[in-house]
């Protein structure tokens, strides 16, 4: 089996499967491609997928009116980050502090 190696340089880039899977998964890819391994699986460990957000944190943070962020401490730039990222699909992460505070206007 033949390979160039440039293009497995450049189909392992960050953020592609290596990030995903780790340095062991490249590994055992190496040895897939130079056919010392004769079978590939991607499946054992298994990826994290835990998300931070749910959907009442994403309801509070747009029904949160400019006076109770300023209330909580939340400034009004995050505040309007947030309601961006909680108006988007895609997960997004908190600040453990600003996390704190919505939970505080949750409770």
């Amino acid at each position: 089996m033949e390979f160039d190696l440039n293009s497995l340089a450049e189909a392992i880039k960050p953020g592609r499967v290596v990030d995903c899977f780790g340095i062991p998964k490249a590994a055992e890819l190496g040895r897939f491609l130079t056919g010392r391994l004769s079978e590939l699986d991607f499946t054992e460990p298994a990826p994290s997928l835990v998300r931070e957000d749910d959907r009442e944190l994403r309801a509070k943070i747009l029904s949160l009116t400019s006076s109770e962020a300023k209330r909580l401490g939340i400034p009004k730039q995050s505040l309007h980050d947030l309601r961006e990222k909680s108006k988007s699909s895609r997960s997004f992460k908190l600040y453990a502090g600003t996390r704190a505070k919505l939970a505080v206007a949750q409770g």
